[in-house]
C-alpha cells in the first residue's frame, strides 16, 4: 500500500526507528543461530556436566554419542525457541507498524498485541522444558545417569516474564483504549 501524502518528518522518524529495531533483533537472532550451528553440536544445557562429549567449550554435546530421539528433542528444543523469538519480533513488528500508521485502537491491533503475549508465555514455558527432557535425555545416553541438567537460568526466567507481564498490562491497556475508540465514535 502506497503511502499517498508524504509522512510528516515525526512518523517518518518513527518508521526508520522500526525497522532499524527488527533489524537489530534479526541480526541477533542470525548470530545466535550461526553461533550454534558452528558449534559442531548439538546445543544442551547438559554439556555443563556431559564430561567428554561436551563440544564448544562445554555449550554444546557431541551428536554421534547421543541417541535419535535425544537428538531430535534438543534440536526441536532450539528450532522452537528460535521459531518462537522470530513470531514475536514479527508480531511486535507489526504492531509497531499499525501504530506508526495510525491504527493503535483496533481490533486487530489489540489481537496482534494478544499474541504477543501468548507467544511470549510459550517462549518461556515450552523450550525450557523440551531443553530439560532433551538435556537429561543426553545424560542417559551418555551413562551419566547420578547427574542432572542445571535448571532453568533465573535471571532469564525473570526478565522474560517481566516482559511477558508488561506486554499483558499493554494488550490490557489496547483493549480498554479500544473500547473507549468504539464508544467515542458511537457518540459523534
Amino acid at each position: 500500500m502506497a503511502i499517498q501524502n508524504p509522512a510528516p518528518r515525526r512518523d517518518r522518524t518513527d518508521f526508520v526507528a522500526t525497522v532499524f529495531g527488527c533489524a537489530v533483533a534479526v541480526v541477533l537472532v542470525l548470530v545466535h543461530v550461526t553461533g550454534v550451528l558452528r558449534a559442531g553440536g548439538v546445543p544442551s544445557e547438559a554439556a555443563a556436566v556431559a564430561g567428554p562429549a561436551a563440544v564448544a567449550n562445554g555449550s554444546a554435546l557431541d551428536m554421534a554419542s547421543l541417541a535419535s530421539v535425544t537428538l531430535a528433542v534438543l534440536w526441536s528444543a532450539f528450532a522452537l525457541e528460535i521459531i518462537l523469538v522470530v513470531a514475536v519480533i514479527a508480531l511486535i513488528a507489526v504492531v509497531a507498524w499499525r501504530c506508526v500508521r495510525g491504527a493503535v485502537f483496533t481490533p486487530l491491533t489489540v489481537r496482534l498485541v494478544g499474541a504477543s503475549a501468548w507467544v511470549l508465555v510459550a517462549y518461556l514455558l515450552v523450550p525450557p522444558i523440551l531443553a530439560k527432557l532433551g538435556g537429561n535425555l543426553a545424560l542417559r545416553d551418555l551413562a551419566r545417569t547420578q547427574l542432572d541438567v542445571p535448571g532453568m537460568d533465573l535471571l532469564r526466567f525473570a526478565v522474560v516474564y517481566l516482559f511477558t507481564m508488561v506486554l499483558s498490562l499493554t494488550w490490557v491497556a489496547f483493549r480498554r483504549g479500544t473500547v473507549l475508540r468504539q464508544d467515542q465514535d458511537g457518540l459523534i
